[in-house]
């Protein structure tokens, strides 16, 4: 009888213990999630990643090219620009893998060509918070991020926001209206004037016996830096393509 009583006892005493480690852990796990979310405001921004823009906003080939890509690395982590709740993360046609988020004041953003997704629909997210990893899923030659800014699902240029040489904030987003475009023109207009003055774009037309080594020396860069430039795997060249070399 006495052992019984005993062994009752532990057990109860074992039961509670277990009881309050649970419990302990579900509040160290809460006060995480407190102190994350207290940290970031709604109208955080962030720019996604930090990386040399190789495919700015605007026409490409006659094409609409409605985003920036920016280099980056096979499996660097994407981040969310603001908060946000996830309304896509797939593949989608030339997107490859797809993370689109809808964020506050008729705000989308879209994180295309990912290796990998690592959100779910219906997700709620923070600015900085990952939503992926970088690759070159879909219509892609080479890892990058491609990523638009859509207000009421017309896309914006996402430089006028962002700077991702350095991955800083240019102007925040959020607080975009209609009525600011006069300042959003302002800054595209300043943008473009810098580079045409500081990185404006040369291309030259392949003749019979170019090679990258001879155009990357007469143009004072390397052949891996025209090759990322224009998106070629191959060193090959055909004489009448165009080749970008600034």
């Amino acid at each position: 009888m006495h052992r019984r009583n005993h062994t009752y006892t532990r057990n109860i005493v074992l039961g509670m213990t277990v009881s309050f480690c649970v419990l302990l852990s579900s509040c160290t796990a809460l006060k995480k999630v407190a102190k994350t979310e207290a940290h970031v405001s709604a109208y955080e921004q962030i720019s996604p990643v930090k990386g040399r823009v190789i495919s700015a906003f605007g026409y490409r080939d006659k094409k609409k090219h409605t985003g920036s890509d920016i280099k980056l690395q096979n499996g660097d982590t994407v981040k969310a620009a603001f908060c946000g709740r996830v309304t896509k993360a797939s593949s989608y046609s030339g997107y490859g893998n797809l993370v689109i988020l809808k964020h506050a004041n008729n705000i989308i953003t879209y994180y295309a060509h990912l290796s990998k997704c690592l959100v779910e629909v219906g997700d709620s997210v923070v600015a900085g918070e990952v939503v992926g990893l970088g690759g070159r899923t879909g219509r892609a030659s080479t890892d990058h991020l491609h990523f638009e800014v859509r207000y009421d699902n017309i896309p914006r240029n996402p430089e006028q926001f962002f700077d991702f040489a350095t991955g800083t904030v240019r102007i925040p987003f959020l607080a975009y209206s209609p009525a600011k475009e006069s300042k959003m023109e302002k800054t595209e207009k300043d943008l473009k004037e810098k580079e045409k003055s500081t990185n404006f774009e040369k291309i030259v037309t392949i003749k019979p016996g170019d090679t990258l080594y001879a155009l990357a020396r007469r143009h004072n860069t390397t052949v891996k830096q025209l090759q990322e430039l224009n998106d070629l795997e191959e060193p090959i060249l055909k004489p009448g393509m165009k080749l970008k070399v600034k």
